[in-house]
């Protein structure tokens, strides 16, 4: 394991002479010393040497300040709204995250999307307690997708292609940041009163 970020750690194999029939991710790459898997891992709380499975680095957003947020714990618990179908954290290289949320049902107006981030909003408090300060949501930056252009999806699965689906929406996030940032809500002391936790 090599330490990625705070309590994060990467999986990464190693070249090793001893195991090389074991290690066929290095026929394939020839000339590699090293394959990072990019999966990140956070030590068991209860088992010295085992770890736990906390997303890929694909699911990590780089600030602007170039602190690291993991996003899957923000996106488990926004999506135990019974009204948030999915939720895409993004963010890299601003000052501030966003959400990228699909509902389950989907509004038929503007007026209902702002209902059912009212909604939820207690669900994004609560991932605004467990995680850090510098990752704190505002409602200003929740950006709601519509039925006719809803999140990618990988083929036959359920699983939501990120990158593709945070691209799909780039000119609505970008707004978002825009109305934020005319609040005073990305930057200094003025970002702190805005609609924290």
């Amino acid at each position: 394991m090599r330490h990625y970020a705070d309590d994060l750690y990467e999986l990464v194999h190693t070249k090793d002479k001893d195991k090389e029939p074991f290690q066929a991710v290095f026929y394939t790459l020839l000339g590699a010393e090293t394959y990072e898997m990019r999966d990140l891992y956070i030590q068991h709380p209860t088992r010295p040497g085992w770890w736990r499975s906390s997303g890929r680095i694909d699911d990590v957003v780089i600030m602007a300040d170039a602190k690291k947020l993991n996003c899957v714990p923000y996106e488990a618990v926004i999506e135990q709204h019974p009204g948030i179908a999915t939720a895409l954290i993004c963010g890299t290289g601003r000052s501030r995250p966003a959400v990228l949320v699909q509902p389950s049902q989907w509004p038929e107006s503007e007026e209902e999307e702002h209902k059912l981030i009212d909604a939820a909003w207690p669900q994004f408090e609560k991932a605004n307690e467990a995680g850090p300060v510098f990752g704190r949501l505002v409602k200003e930056l929740v950006v709601v997708t519509k039925q006719s252009k809803p999140m990618e999806r990988a083929g036959g699965k359920d699983t939501v292609m990120r990158k593709r689906s945070l691209q799909l929406y780039e000119d609505e996030i970008d707004e978002a940041y825009q109305r934020a940032e005319k609040l005073g809500l990305l930057y200094g002391d003025a970002a702190d009163k805005g609609n924290l936790v």
